[in-house]
């Protein structure tokens, strides 16, 4: 098959997985529910193999405050590198917001107040709304609005989605000036860490969690068509690339 980002030749490395020749971008053409997974197994409170969640999530599934103190380095460290950009930015649109952890921290710091956030999981959902942002439980993919916003934010969301095309034009129509997207990546490509991403599906061909494994290059050419890059580094959750683009 060719490369789902540039259109290039790609290898079979293995199973239902391809590594494309020119742009390094690897695509894992996973055929199971990937967004049951997301909405009902990985925030499940019955899901064992989450260790954390025992204090993230509590009995009745509802989401603790540890959750978001678990979660506050992370946050205020995205936030520090996005905010010298934000001058003039009036409303978000932030997808994949899991329990509003980030977007509390972008209303505290700054003046975006008139936020919207995108999440699957209902626990996380119900947590963002107590928080106070309205929240849409729907994969981005299905989501519609009249609204465009000036900031547009999605961190270690992309690479679960399968069809990039189709989330770029959905992306475009919302997306009034800036963008801000962080996938992670198999290796640090800019020296920050020495950690590596174990990523390999298994060989029963069960989900792995990830459609796609980004490149510098793959990630970019995803982006310049719409968008002029004024940003690309590493991102905050290392080995990651962070993109921030404004629309052009």
């Amino acid at each position: 098959m060719n490369c789902v980002v540039c259109g290039n030749f790609t290898k079979q490395i293995k199973i239902d997985t391809y590594e494309c020749s020119l742009c390094g971008h690897i695509f894992r053409d996973f055929r199971g529910d990937s967004i049951k997974f997301h909405k009902e197994i990985y925030r499940s409170k019955d899901h064992k193999n989450w260790k954390r969640d025992l204090k993230e999530i509590n009995s009745d599934g509802n989401i603790t405050n540890f959750f978001h103190k678990a979660r506050k380095t992370i946050v205020e460290s995205r936030l520090s590198v996005i905010k010298p950009f934000l001058n003039n930015k009036k409303n978000c649109f932030d997808i994949g917001s899991g329990a509003g952890t980030f977007v509390s921290e972008l209303r505290e710091q700054t003046n975006i107040e008139d936020i919207e956030c995108l999440e699957l999981a209902s626990n996380l959902v119900k947590e963002s709304r107590r928080l106070g942002f309205t929240t849409h439980q729907k994969s981005f993919l299905e989501f519609s609005t009249d609204r465009v916003f000036d900031l547009v934010t999605c961190y270690h969301v992309l690479e679960h989605v399968k069809d990039l095309d189709l989330f770029i034009t959905r992306l475009n129509k919302i997306a009034k000036n800036m963008v801000v997207f962080e996938v992670p990546t198999l290796c640090c490509n800019f020296g920050k860490t020495n950690k590596k991403r174990n990523w390999r599906p298994p060989n029963d061909g069960s989900y792995d969690w990830h459609h796609h494994y980004f490149t510098i290059k793959s990630l970019t050419k995803l982006f310049e068509k719409h968008y002029r890059i004024v940003s690309i580094e590493s991102g905050t959750q290392a080995p990651a690339i962070l993109l921030i683009g404004v629309k052009k």
